[in-house]
């Protein structure tokens, strides 16, 4: 897949060889840039997307996801409340946000965050993962444990989920749950590379 952003990127600096001015084309390049970990140069196109046209929330959201990419909390934060301004109703971006304000301490926010993009998509497991991430750094594990059981309900076969619910009954000290489903996690990852969310 590399292989076609790279191909995706010469095409994108061919067409903009012609019109320097193509919105599309410059928010297309800058996702093929953010999906090569090529932050810098993402953040680069975004920003002459958005001189180019300002209301368009996705690239506020894209800027967003790679000035976090890059640990810019602050500047990722305002991209966020700017994309959502523009489109109140995406759950990724309040699921996104979430994770800065739980990275960054601020758990009741992230808590309010998660609520927002599951009263949006009650089937997003992401968000039933970093809130019960949320829940367990607070202690509060029945709630943690309930939001990963959500989220298995939604994916039976994802190791995070059970590997997440198993420090939660870990933290409650239910041993015997605990190792339950950790091997749960084991036996759908061989390895456990990843696990830990």
């Amino acid at each position: 897949a590399k292989g076609a952003y790279d191909l995706a990127i010469v095409d994108y600096g061919n067409a903009l060889s012609l019109d320097q001015s193509s919105f599309a084309v410059v928010k297309a390049r800058g996702t093929a840039y953010w999906s090569k970990g090529l932050y810098s140069r993402a953040i680069n196109d975004f920003d002459r997307a958005i001189n180019i046209d300002d209301s368009d929330f996705e690239v506020f959201k894209l800027r967003g996801n790679a000035f976090a990419s890059q640990g810019l909390y602050d500047r990722a934060l305002s991209d966020y409340g700017t994309a959502l301004g523009l489109q109140p109703n995406d759950f990724e971006v309040y699921n996104s946000r979430g994770d800065i304000f739980r990275v960054r301490g601020f758990i009741e926010q992230a808590i309010g965050d998660y609520d927002a993009a599951l009263s949006l998509n009650p089937s997003y497991f992401e968000a039933y993962i970093n809130r019960g991430n949320a829940y367990r750094a607070q202690g509060v594990y029945e709630q943690a444990i309930a939001d990963y059981e959500a989220a298995i309900l939604l994916k039976p076969d994802h190791p995070v989920a059970y590997n997440n619910r198993g420090i939660a009954y870990d933290g409650q000290g239910l041993y015997d749950l605990a190792i339950s489903d950790y091997d749960t996690a084991i036996d759908l990852r061989p390895g456990g590379i990843g696990l830990e969310r």
